[in-house]
């Protein structure tokens, strides 16, 4: 394994994480001409609780303690990256009434909790309470379903 380090930058933090080489071939294979954002998030590493969060909510979901994120305009998906093969682990669809309700523009996580910037407003997708959050310009709205729904619109 060399050494090889990614630069994490987002409004919320910036830094290097060392990766092994396949999870770093692996990340590069799932760039697209139609990628967005990349976000590597390192929940041990990166929240204040070292992750901890983790060992209650991860089986809902079935996250792990490294993923990937990576949005295009069409949706947002959460990869392992504990994985080489880097497995699909959530694709959150882009749709007026998903929870991803616009093209994402720019991606980040912290605590738990994923942020998706669009051009119409901001969603942070909250995986300890498996709940989602809308803020736009003109209104705060949660999503009416879990995070393993789709379609169910916004109040």
């Amino acid at each position: 394994m060399g050494e090889q380090y990614v630069a994490v930058s987002g409004d919320l933090m910036t830094g290097t994480l060392n990766l092994p080489d396949e999870i770093l071939t692996a990340i590069d294979k799932t760039i697209t001409a139609t990628t967005v954002d990349v976000f590597v998030y390192d929940a041990p590493t990166s929240d204040d609780d070292g992750g901890a969060w983790l060992s209650k909510y991860s089986h809902e979901l079935n996250l792990t303690n490294l993923m990937v994120l990576v949005a295009t305009a069409t949706e947002l998906t959460l990869y392992n990256a504990a994985d080489s093969t880097l497995p699909v682990l959530k694709v959150f669809t882009v749709g007026a009434n998903n929870i991803v309700f616009a093209a994402p523009t720019a991606i980040t996580a912290l605590n738990g909790r994923l942020g998706v910037a669009t051009g119409s407003g901001f969603v942070e997708i909250n995986l300890i309470t498996d709940r989602a959050t809308k803020f736009t310009t003109g209104d705060d709205e949660v999503y009416n379903g879990t995070l393993n729904t789709t379609g169910n619109g916004w109040n």
